[in-house]
């Protein structure tokens, strides 16, 4: 099998308890699962195209996209790494609707096991692909608010007791130790309780 084209962020999905991967390759999607154990080769010609206007570019930013499109687009905002620094209640958000759209949706802070308990947020309508895409071998959600913005502060507030990253190193090498993660969610609940009262969280069960 051959094939040529642009290509994207892979597809994830859960299927019976097992991660599903489809590399977008042109206008086809490749089953990765259905490759595992085979040897593929990959070819670069040397074009790199922005994701969102498809202009071609010498260099990718912020995961594909050409330096005028980085710097004119909300996704592409540290916002976006940041979410604690949302900004779009000051009225200087690169693209208001988007954000309206995006980040004053349902979040959901978890906690995550990829090669250590981490926490991490995402929008609800994204679960579980934010895990599948993190190398989670299992997560849980514990508290859901209304807005990025509050998602991103329980989140910092949640850092000075948990590792926020993934060592990749380790998640690469499988070296993943089984955790209990209910019992550190009732472990890190009482430490920002206040906060998240104060920012309407529910808890999640």
């Amino acid at each position: 099998m051959q094939l040529s084209g642009l290509i994207s962020k892979m597809h994830t999905s859960l299927s019976m308890g097992t991660a599903q991967y489809q590399l977008p390759i042109g206008d086809k999607l490749l089953n990765m699962n259905d490759l595992i154990g085979e040897t593929i080769q990959l070819e670069f010609n040397g074009q790199i195209n922005c994701a969102n206007c498809g202009k071609t570019t010498n260099k990718s930013y912020s995961q594909g996209y050409c330096y005028p499109c980085c710097q004119k687009l909300a996704r592409c905002d540290l916002c976006i790494m940041k979410p604690e620094t949302c900004h779009h209640h000051l009225g200087t958000c690169r693209e208001p609707s988007w954000g309206l759209d995006n980040c004053f949706t349902p979040h959901v802070i978890y906690l995550a096991n990829s090669s250590g308990v981490k926490v991490g947020i995402t929008r609800k309508s994204n679960i579980p692909n934010r895990w599948i895409d993190q190398g989670a071998v299992s997560a849980l959600p514990i508290l859901e608010v209304d807005t990025r913005l509050k998602s991103g502060m329980i989140e910092v507030a949640l850092k000075d007791f948990v590792n926020d990253k993934t060592n990749w190193r380790k998640m690469l090498k499988n070296e993943i130790e089984v955790i209990d993660l209910k019992q550190v969610r009732d472990e890190l609940l009482p430490k920002v309780q206040l906060l998240a009262n104060e920012l309407g969280a529910k808890t999640l069960n």
